[in-house]
């Protein structure tokens, strides 16, 4: 019977693991278009899997990056947020390109929403509930 309870708890673990696996939750907004972007980031909370652009639906991380331009005798700073399809170490890189062009970029995938203003997965919730009901029920 306690073997039972066990590969139940297995099993939500799992489906709850799976399922945050396959639909990442970005937030996906460019400030030079929209200034909400800067202020209030999780308003552009999406599901990657469903993006417009099928180049994201695969996607396994978030990124943001900040650009700095020198452009009309004037320096504009630009924040992007979006979906990734990342593969290497999620960590933040600065490059400098020509013509006073700066970006920072920053990948991550260890919650929804990483690449904004961060919240509490609900699958660690419901995952780490679902081992506790086990527990509890087999003894």
């Amino acid at each position: 019977m306690q073997g039972q309870y066990q590969i139940i708890a297995a099993v939500f673990f799992l489906a709850v693991a799976i399922k945050e696996g396959l639909a990442i939750h970005c937030v996906d907004c460019n400030s030079f278009q929209k200034k909400a972007c800067d202020s209030d980031p999780s308003s552009f909370l999406i599901d990657c899997d469903k993006h417009e652009d099928p180049r994201f639906h695969n996607a396994t991380a978030c990124r943001k990056m900040e650009q700095e331009i020198y452009y009309d005798d004037d320096y504009q700073v630009r924040t992007i947020r979006q979906c990734a399809v990342e593969v290497g170490p999620m960590k933040c890189i600065e490059r400098t390109g020509t013509y006073r062009f700066k970006v920072f970029y920053c990948h991550c995938n260890n919650e929804d929403g990483c690449n904004g203003a961060g919240a509490l997965s609900f699958s660690l919730v419901i995952a780490s509930l679902s081992v506790a009901l086990a527990y509890f029920f087999k003894l």
